[in-house]
């Protein structure tokens, strides 16, 4: 990211929205979902109970207008809002390959990105 020139704070904060979304308000597990950079969606406006789904556009020097998109739902399982819930989305948050801020990483930037991840979430 430093060497496209892109802040990953920005990134960092939407991964950590939408997982948070999909935790407490889908009640989901996130588990084994992914990331993309896409063109903005430029279609018609869609709602979901009355709000505007749409992702923020993010603009960059190397790759112009753009979104954070999110893929692969097929091993996210519901999760109940208790203690198994939470261990549950836990267990998977740490399993989702090396991609996501953890707390435990030792350099400095895994560590700025952890701080910013939770902050922001």
């Amino acid at each position: 990211m430093e060497e496209l020139a892109l802040d990953p704070k920005v990134y960092t904060r939407i991964l950590a929205e939408t997982i948070a979304q999909l935790y407490w308000k889908a009640h989901m597990d996130a588990n084994d979902v992914e990331f993309v950079l896409a063109p903005p969606w430029k279609g018609n406006a869609v709602y979901h109970q009355g709000i505007l789904a749409q992702p923020a556009v993010i603009e960059s020097n190397v790759f112009g207008e753009h979104a954070v998109c999110i893929l692969d739902f097929d091993l996210c399982r519901g999760m109940t809002m208790d203690k198994g819930g939470i261990e549950q989305a836990v267990k998977a948050f740490l399993g989702n390959d090396p991609y996501f801020p953890h707390p435990r990483r030792e350099n400095s930037f895994d560590q700025l990105l952890w701080t910013e991840s939770k902050t922001n979430s």
